[in-house]
């Protein structure tokens, strides 16, 4: 048994007047049983970004989205999930900046400690020198 059915332009909160009822027209289409794509004509541009499906036992029609998009018609942009790329980062050329500048730091430094170094020796030469001629001159 088929049920009329009712259409509302709104949803309304009262009705003054009985709503309008449209009757469907099943079993007497012209053709050998073919019905037609109503995603063709009535719903050509339904799905914003994806593809029209009629669904005719819900019928209704479904979208078929491309990838990136999501929701009942499409409409909703998905941003991708994306790992970060494996190589250098921050933290590697921090590292990188790190040893290329220490570099020069520690070999000023070191360059410094031998010359001091080296001088110091000489000092120490040199008094080692006079205390033994001191010995010698006054014994």
């Amino acid at each position: 048994m088929q049920f009329p059915k009712v259409a509302f332009s709104t949803k309304p909160k009262d009705l003054p007047v009985a709503p309008y009822t449209v009757r469907t027209r099943e079993g007497k289409r012209k053709g050998k049983g073919k019905k037609r794509n109503p995603c063709l004509r009535k719903y050509k541009d339904y799905c914003i970004h994806g593809v029209c499906q009629y669904l005719r036992e819900l019928r209704e029609p479904s979208c078929i989205c491309l990838l990136g998009y999501s929701g009942e018609r499409c409409h909703l942009f998905t941003l991708p999930v994306t790992k970060e790329a494996e190589g250098y980062n921050r933290t590697t050329a921090l590292a990188v900046v790190a040893v290329v500048v220490s570099f020069p730091c520690l070999t000023v430094i070191a360059i410094l400690m031998a010359i001091r170094y080296h001088k110091q020796g000489q000092y120490n030469l040199e008094n080692e020198e006079k205390v033994k001629l001191e010995a010698v001159a006054y014994p």
